[in-house]
């Protein structure tokens, strides 16, 4: 009873987690309108949601996060743009979520499943567009669905389905390792609030930070931006130490909590320097990845303008 009763408020936390990076993210592109159609920054949170925390879940902060954002930012414009957005989201958020409970947890299942979140969600925008339009007397002609869906979204859904950007890449994995160590501390931590734990937890923060995760950022940032081709077989972003070190520490932190050698004050002070670390080398490899696709898109449009001279 209590254990049914304790995880919906679990669950709260890291849901409102991805509704803030849905507010978020959109604000790195903001500025550059091509860049935020071509990677669809609120997508991200909410098709993560959707894996992570389940259909319920996911319907939930994809509903929420255009409506609000719209309330508290003014983008995207309420009507029809937020509402037909809210529909759209809540869809990849609850097919993300249910699809996945029930497939193989495994490479072509993932992509397969992110695949069906997306073309299900662009069919129920254009419903909603429809509707919307003739309860204002409005038109949405079918070929206004299908450069909005189709010519416009399927491009981007295959490039970021089949040819994903290695730092993009490099972000969700170190993101959604560091954001899981994170919890564990999080969640231990509430028993041992002390200035000294404080303390510690950021003094672990700061070794790892810049002994660690901040040198492998710049080295591994370096590496995949002198890449000649644009894009890569998604392993790639890491080289064969750098694999080598995420498993040790993965399977290391995994056996530390499962054992219960480590006391509990050591998970709290320990897990939370250390995934706050290796979620900020994510957010950094985030924000190297839309540095990346603005210097790109602005190199395509002074190549196009030289060509139109």
């Amino acid at each position: 009873m209590k254990t049914k009763n304790a995880s919906p408020v679990r669950q709260l936390v890291p849901a409102a987690l991805f509704l803030a990076l849905a507010f978020v993210l959109p604000l790195l592109t903001g500025q550059v309108p091509k860049v935020g159609n071509m990677l669809c920054p609120m997508h991200f949170p909410v098709l993560l949601c959707g894996f992570v925390l389940g259909g319920p879940w996911g319907l939930a902060v994809g509903f929420a996060a255009p409506l609000l954002r719209s309330v508290l930012f003014g983008m995207p414009p309420m009507f029809p743009v937020a509402i037909s957005m809210a529909f759209e989201l809540a869809t990849y958020g609850l097919v993300s979520g249910l699809l996945w409970r029930r497939a193989k947890h495994n490479l072509p299942a993932l992509y397969a499943v992110l695949l069906a979140a997306m073309v299900s969600g662009r069919i129920v925008w254009g419903i909603v567009r429809f509707v919307l339009a003739g309860l204002t007397g409005g038109s949405f002609p079918f070929s206004a669905f299908l450069s909005g869906a189709l010519f416009t979204a399927v491009p981007g859904i295959v490039a970021q389905l089949v040819l994903i950007p290695l730092l993009l890449t490099a972000c969700l994995v170190w993101g959604a390792a560091g954001f899981n160590i994170l919890r564990l501390g999080v969640l231990a931590y509430p028993a041992y609030l002390s200035a000294l734990n404080f303390v510690l937890s950021a003094l672990v923060f700061a070794v790892f930070q810049y002994f660690i995760f901040g040198r492998l950022v710049k080295k591994h940032t370096a590496r995949i931006t002198g890449y000649e081709e644009e894009r890569h077989f998604f392993l790639k972003f890491f080289d064969v130490k750098s694999f080598i070190i995420m498993a040790v520490m993965m399977s290391g932190g995994i056996w530390l909590r499962s054992s219960g050698i480590a006391p509990d004050r050591f998970i709290a002070v320990f897990y939370t320097g250390l995934g706050a670390s290796l979620l900020t080398a994510g957010i950094r490899f985030g924000y190297q990845f839309v540095r990346a696709a603005i210097a790109a898109g602005e190199e395509k449009t002074a190549f196009q303008d030289e060509k139109g001279d």
